[in-house]
Formats: C-alpha cells, structure tokens, sequence
C-alpha cells in the first residue's frame, strides 16, 4: 500500500505535502512538510471574522518575494513537518531527528525531541515551529531537521527540511491631513503605514459610527461637511493599529457691505455675497441685494448657502440719523479743579458759555450747569444739560502756632479727610516734634478730593547759664563763695545736701562751707519773659592728706607679660602722679592703672608721689620679682605624607630651663607631654599643631594651623569576566573598580606583560595556566595599594570522530573509534536510526565494532553522543553520525 499525497491544515498555516515512500519489510515513512501561509485573525466588536493572506519573505527584505521551504514568524504562526505511513503501523516506530541550524533548539523556538514516536496503530507524528517572540533583533535564522526515509535494510537516504524564522516585524501606521476641500469633491482616503507583514485588512468608519462602510485599502468617499474617518488596519500577523483622518470641508464664506448711514426716512442698500442663495432678518429677504428704510437704527443679518446646505452670516448695521442730544454725565470734582465736557450727537455744537466746539474746558468754583445745542446732518436740533458738582467736604486743619523752648517736645494735632501726610512724611494726625529753631509744619489731608494747612512752631532760646567758684578744693572747715550768671533769677541745691546753703538758694552769689569730700552744686537759671530755664553744675572738693598707696595684679610677672598697677586711694580731680616702673614699659591714664611689662628679668622697684593744690604725698616704693619666659618654636621632618603618616617632630623654643615642661597638641585631640615627639597619624586630614612650654609660672606658645596634611591611600580592586576559561578563548576582560580618586593603573598580567592607566583590558593569553593578575594605583598625591587575582586558562578538549567506516577491513578503519585531548572522564553510546542504544564503552581506547549481538549492523547511519569532563571539571555532550559500510 503507497502512500497518498494530500493536504492537511491547521489554524494559520496553509499546508503542502511531500511524500516520499519506502515499503521494506515494514510500514514505509512518508515524509509531509507543511510549507508555510500565514493566516491573519481580524476581530471586530460586532462580528468575528477571518481573512487568509498569503505572504512571502526575503531574508533582506520582509515584503520581498522568497519561496524557503517553511516559514515561521516569531509570535505569529506555527510551521509543521508531518511524518505519514502508508498504512497504520502494528508497532510504536521511534523516527531519530537531527536537529541543526543557526536557530537554537528549546531557546529559539519550542523544543523538538532528538526522535519521534508514531504510535501503534497510527500513521501520522507531527513535528511543530512554535518560533518564540524574544524581541530580539536576530535576523533570519535556520532550523534544519533530517530524518531517514528508509527502514533498516535499505540504503539510507536522509530528508532534509529546513525552517526559516524570522523576526516579527514591528507594525507603525500613521494617517494624512486632508484640507480646503469643497462640499461636491471626492477624496481618496489612504493609510501611511511602516513595518508589519502584508498582505493588510482594512476597517473604515464614520466617527461615531460603528458600522463599517468600506474595507479597501483606499475607498473614495465625498463628505458633504467636515468629517472624521476612523481606520482600524491590521497585517498578517493579527498586529491591528486605529488612526483618524479628519477631511475638513470648507462652507461658504460670508460678505456684507459696509455700515452705512442714512437719514430719517431715506433708504440704504444692501449687498451680500459668499454663496448661491441668500436669506436676511429682519425682513426676510431672500436676494443678495437688498433696499431696506428703518426708522431706528438696525442690524440686519445675512445668511448664505451653497449646494450642500452648508451656511456662514455676516451682519451690517443701518444708522438713522434722528434728532439727538448728549452731553455726558454729570460729574463731581474738587475745588480748583478743571474738566473736560464732551457732547455727542450730531455734526454741530453750541454750549451756553458761548462756544461753539464738540468739547469744552470749565472750573467752577461752586455747583454749576451746562446747556449743549446738538445739530444733526439732517439739520435738527435738541439740547442736553450736564452739571458739575464742586466737592468742598475736605478740609485741613493744622491747628494753632505754638510756643516752645529749645529741647523741648510737643504734639501737634492735625485734622481732616481720611487719610494725611505731613512735610515731615508723617502720616499719622498726631505729629511728635522737637525743633531746634523756629519751624512751620504742613499738613496734607485726602478724601475724596485733598487739602492742607499748616502750624508754626515758634522755639525760645535758654539762659547761657555760668556756674563758678574761686577755688575747686578747699581745706575741711573753709568757706567758699559760689557765682551764678546768664539768667533772670536762680535756684541753688546740693548734693549730698549742704545746711550753709539753707537761706541762699536763690542768691546769685551765696557762700558755702561743705563738709563732705565731694559735695555738687547744681544751679537752674530762668529767663522770665519766656519761662525758659537752663542747669549747671559745681564740684567743690575737700583735700585731705594725700596718700600715694598703689597695688599689684600679681606679686611675681614674667618678661613680656603685663603686670597691672594700680593707685589704691580716692583719685582727686586736678592731683599730678609721679610713676617711677624701673624701665617697664607702661601704658595707661595719668593716675591709673598702668599695664606694665618688662623684657629683662630681676627685681623692679616701683614708687608713687602725688602732687594736688600745692600739696604732696610720701613717696611710696614697693618690689616685683620679674622672671625669664620662654619662646617657643618648631617644626617637622614632613609635613605631606600618606596615611598612616610617622612624623617627627622638633623643638625649636628658646629660654628653656631644668623645669621647663611641654604640652603638644596633633589637631586631631590627642596630645603629647615629650619634649621632641614622634606621632602617627593613622587617618587622613589636614591638622593644626600646636606647643605649649612652661618655665614655672611662664608659658609661651605657638600654633600652626593646617600645618599636617595626611592623604587617603587609593583602594585597589578590579573585576574579572571570569577566573577561568579554555585556550579556545582565551580572552578577558578586566575592568577596574578602584576607590580613592586613583590616577594612575600599572596592571602586571602574569605573564611578562605590564600595561599602564588603563581601566579597562581585553587580554588573550596565549598559553595555558595559571596567571596572577596585579593591580597598583597611585592617587595625586603618591600614595598606592595593590590588589591580585588569580585566572586559569584550560586546554580546550578536541574530538575526533570518522564519519564512516567497514566492519572486518582487512584494510584499517574496521571500527568507530573516537580520538579525544583535553578530557578527564569520557563515555561514548550509539545509537541506531531507530533510537535503539547499539553500544556504549567508557575507555577512550576502544572502539564500536560495527556488530550488534554479535552480528555485523546494517548498512546506515547511526548515532553518536559523547557525555565528557574536561580537564577544569566542565560536563558536556558531543553529538554526530557515522555511516556504517560494507
């Protein structure tokens, strides 16, 4: 029984037969390829439909024509290979495959077994190209499938079908513009589309219109206005896009004549235009040109047509000059003001004030009105009446003058409107002031209009008021007399109170006899015309023996610093002091205190005399112990290093003695007490150094800020593409992923080869091993780190299989061995076209025979897999075919 051509289908795929058959001994195969038509699924929301396209592809152009033997779209349709008995098998039938080609098996579509099993009883398998949509830019890529025609005992005779996959490609549709289009024009309508596979489905509606009207590509539509047309476009493979094409039709365009003007009872024409036909309101006009004789003015109001209904207005008024009289508003201003008068109404004017213009100027000083006499083009005349109203509800009040004396203060009171401003920028009604001189003050008040007034302020001099005695000082139990002048009449008082005064206040010149060291004599002087007084003041002082007692800040000082002296008794006013500091140098007033230093050493004698009023004091001597003060300085070895930084340091200070000691600051808040320390700094920074000497009670120091700069050392560290890899790419890549700013890269590759700043490396090796990779960075400052890794390169394993051979050769090749380098474990198994395991060894030196119990195999292909380890621990699977001869 042969085996029948025929056509077998499935959803998206239109399918061709080939049959090949081979009857030996058991049911022949029949090879079925289906050859690829693509079937693109449309759905629409108010039916579901399906529309078959054939479509044909080039590996350089999707729309170019290209006949492969199948086809498969990536997401769009499955291709299929259908393997056919003659007649239903009375046993399972295993059909080996050999699965090759760019396209990867399980990752580029869905996994096909290495054979294929045709159950009892059946006559069909089916091998599916279900292509994975990876979005992935890939090209046209292969799968090849083979598979043997022949039972055992026939000579083998391999079909080859070979699968094209291709990308699907992205689907982009845009649509035209369409404009200036009339009412009776017809339009094609089109799609601008990119991508996508053809042949394409086409959907037209009418916006808000469900219902499809056409389904070609470009339909001819004739829009009576404006409309917008949806398209759904859809390709092969079921990819739908919805655009709109939007056809604007234009109408008619609507022309009126000018506004026009005509007098009461005459008649003005009309004309429109824009369109076939015409209709005006008021009046209903249906003619382009019109005569119209309104009694008021009126707008009148065209509609135009074209052919299609389609409608635009336009509109123009008729004025009708009737007797008319306006002459504005009343209005109100303030006094002195002026305003502008305009009446309106005709072509001729006269006012009652004699003039004979359209505007007038007026400034009434009270309410007044206005007559106007309007005379229109068709020479009526009528008046009108427009009064002005004089606003005089604002008034400023300032208050009255007044009378002060020099120095003192006084409040004016302003007064009127809402709001004020004085010359002064005040702006509030109360204004604070204090003239030095006779001063006018002006006052600004707003409301509704503004006004202002001022006040003056008139400002009395005081009495040049004198106060004196014939002496300042005066022994305990005299009497002195006072004088007082520059006033009308005067007032005398002390302090602390004075009894001798009782009686005399008001002499000019009384005579006193205080009792109290210190005692003030105030005096208040009045001018009696202007009630304005004036004060002054006496001291009067009584001497007693005079002291010249002084004291120290401290009774030990060190050179160079100031010691503090100071007169210990009252100081009298007018005294003269006589300071002896022992070659001190000394700075302060004439009684006191001093500051005083010294730069030499040794004992200082100090002495005091005071002089006041022809008297003097005993001289007053006392002694200070001035000891030697240090002066310190230093320095350091470096003052750069990279952390951790070791410094040495050095002092330098002067005047040191046995009982000198040292306090050192680092900046970083640890200190040291030794007189030359060294110190680490363990983290970077820039840091202050300070030093502190001190020779019993003296101390000098010195502070250099900044003065240690420590740096961060860089970090070094890299990254490898892999720390082991085969000499059959030996290739790596390194890329560096240091820290710390570095600037500079020293890479030693293991091998003999340095390469410099560079960050990122592809190196081959040319030899198997193991390398130690090295990485040195250097940052601004030239502080470093390193950092190694380790990379091993494998011998790649090598095979070597023949594709044929004889069974009992008397001449060589009479078994199937495999020759191998590069492996640690090695198996090899054989199989038959069938899927029958023939042979299995896992010794490299032994070979496959050619028999199958003990009997030669029949002539054909086998199958070969080799499962080995390489030499770094790697398992894989190497696959072939042999053919077995005789």
């Amino acid at each position: 029984m042969g085996c029948a051509a025929k056509f077998s289908f499935i959803k998206g795929v239109s399918i061709n037969i080939l049959l090949a058959l081979f009857l030996i001994g058991k049911p022949a195969l029949c090879s079925t390829v289906l050859s690829e038509t693509n079937k693109a699924d449309y759905f629409h929301s108010d039916s579901k439909q399906f529309f078959n396209h054939f479509f044909k592809l080039n590996p350089m152009d999707p729309l170019a024509p290209f006949e492969p033997d199948t086809i498969a779209v990536e997401g769009c349709n499955i291709a299929q290979l259908i393997i056919e008995l003659s007649e239903h098998t009375s046993e399972d039938i295993y059909v080996p495959l050999l699965i090759e080609g760019s396209a990867r098996n399980g990752v580029d579509y869905d996994t096909i077994p290495d054979s294929i099993l045709i159950p009892k009883g059946q006559r069909f398998a089916y091998v599916d190209i279900v292509a994975w949509e990876d979005n992935i830019p890939e090209g046209v890529e292969m799968a090849i499938i083979s598979y043997d025609q022949n039972s055992p005992r026939s000579n083998p005779e391999l079909k080859t079908t070979t699968f094209h996959i291709y990308d699907k490609p992205e689907f982009t549709m845009n649509t035209p513009e369409f404009s200036g289009i009339h009412c009776s024009d017809t339009v094609r309508l089109y799609t601008v589309y990119d991508g996508g596979l053809p042949p394409f489905s086409y959907y037209w509606f009418i916006s808000g219109n469900h219902i499809p009207f056409d389904s070609v590509a470009r339909p001819k539509v004739h829009p009576d206005s404006s409309t917008t047309y949806i398209v759904h476009q859809s390709d092969a493979c079921g990819d739908l896009q919805i655009d709109s094409i939007f056809i604007e039709v234009m109408g008619p365009v609507a022309t009126v004549s000018s506004d026009t003007s005509i007098c009461l009872g005459g008649f003005a024409s009309l004309k429109a235009g824009g369109g076939t036909s015409y209709y005006w309101e008021p009046g209903g006009y249906n003619s382009d040109l019109i005569k119209v004789s309104p009694e008021e003015n009126t707008m009148y109001t065209v509609t135009v047509y074209d052919d299609c209904n389609n409608s635009d207005t336009d509109s123009v008024w008729v004025y009708v000059d009737s007797p008319q009289a306006y002459a504005g508003e009343d209005v109100s201003i303030c006094p002195g003001e002026i305003v502008t008068l305009t009446a309106s109404g005709g072509e001729d004017y006269l006012w009652n004030t004699g003039e004979n213009t359209r505007s007038i100027e007026v400034r009434p000083e009270n309410d007044e009105c206005y007559i106007v006499f309007v005379t229109d083009a068709c020479n009526n005349t009528v008046s009108d009446t427009v009064c002005v109203f004089v606003d005089h509800s604002v008034q400023a009040d300032a208050g009255p003058d007044q009378e002060i004396c020099a120095g003192d203060t006084i409040v004016l009171m302003g007064s009127g409107g809402n709001e004020c401003l004085w010359n002064t920028g005040d702006s509030t009604y109360q204004l604070e002031v204090s003239p030095e001189e006779t001063s006018t003050y002006c006052i600004h008040v707003f409301g509704n209009c503004s006004d202002q007034d001022s006040v003056t302020v008139f400002v009395n001099p005081r009495p040049q008021l004198t106060a004196t005695a014939d002496e300042n000082h005066i022994i305990t139990g005299e009497s002195i007399t006072l004088h007082a002048g520059g006033a009308d009449s005067y007032f005398w008082s002390a302090a602390p109170p004075d009894p001798s005064l009782s009686g005399q206040e008001h002499l000019q010149n009384p005579v006193v006899s205080p009792t109290e060291p210190l005692t003030v004599y105030t005096l208040t002087g009045i001018n009696d015309q202007t009630s304005c007084s004036n004060t002054a003041a006496l001291n009067i002082i009584i001497v007693d023996p005079i002291s010249s007692d002084f004291s120290f800040s401290a009774n030990e000082g060190c050179t160079g610093e100031e010691i503090r002296i100071s007169y210990t008794e009252v100081h009298l006013p007018g005294a003269e002091y006589e300071w002896d500091f022992d070659g001190g140098q000394a700075t302060g007033p004439e009684e006191g205190p001093y500051e005083v230093c010294w730069n030499e050493a040794g004992e200082k004698n100090i002495s005091l005399k005071v002089y006041l009023d022809g008297f003097e004091s005993e001289l007053t001597q006392k002694t200070l112990h001035i000891l030697s003060a240090p002066e310190v300085d230093f320095s350091s070895d470096i003052v750069e290093a990279c952390a951790p930084a070791n410094i040495q340091f050095k002092n330098l200070s002067t005047g040191l003695t046995d009982h000198s000691s040292f306090s050192w600051s680092f900046g970083n808040g640890e200190h040291s007490n030794v007189q030359e320390p060294a110190y680490v700094y363990k983290e970077a920074g820039i840091y202050s150094v300070s030093l502190q000497v001190t020779n019993d009670i003296c101390k000098d120091s010195k502070s250099l800020e900044q003065y240690i700069s420590v740096y961060d050392s860089p970090d070094a560290d890299f990254s490898l593409s892999t720390d082991q890899t085969t000499t059959n790419e030996p290739e790596i890549f390194v890329d560096d992923h240091s820290t710390g700013d570095p600037h500079e890269w020293i890479w030693d590759m293991g091998d003999g080869t340095v390469i410099y700043n560079e960050k990122h490396i592809a190196y081959k090796y040319e030899d198997a091993g193991n390398f130690n990779i090295r990485l040195i960075v250097y940052n601004n400052y030239g502080c470093w780190d390193s950092l190694s890794k380790m990379v091993q390169i494998h011998s790649e394993p090598k095979f070597f299989a023949p594709n044929a051979f004889r069974p009992g050769s008397t001449h060589g090749n009479d078994k199937f061995r495999v020759r191998a380098s590069g492996v640690e474990k090695f198996s090899l198994f054989i199989f038959s076209r069938w899927g029958e395991k023939v042979f299995e060894t896992d010794n490299l030196d032994e070979g496959w025979n050619g028999t199958i119990n003990g009997e030669i195999a029949p002539t054909g292909t086998y199958i070969y897999q080799i499962n080995y380890t390489n030499d770094h621990g790697q398992n894989d699977i190497v696959t072939g075919t042999v053919t077995l001869v005789k």
